[in-house]
């Protein structure tokens, strides 16, 4: 598990039990409307596509998500 701040454009991550590779990541730093429910918290919005469609989504920088490594071709 590692948080949505360590990954980058072209990360494999699993979101909401399905595999995904985003395709642009883009860090936002803190929020500063003092009524928000995430005030002072970092974001991260991403970019990925999903059954055809490409969706944006922001989340707290520090949400944990699984990394995923790309499977290797054995012998």
């Amino acid at each position: 598990m590692t948080e949505l701040s360590a990954v980058s454009t072209g990360t494999m991550i699993r979101l909401d039990d399905e595999t995904i590779t985003l395709d642009r990541v883009e860090h936002l730093g803190a929020t500063e409307g003092a009524l928000s429910p995430v005030h002072g918290m970092p974001l991260t919005k991403i970019k990925f596509s999903r059954n055809g469609r490409t969706k944006r989504r922001i989340y707290p920088s520090m949400m944990l998500v699984e990394r995923l490594r790309r499977g290797r071709n054995r012998p």
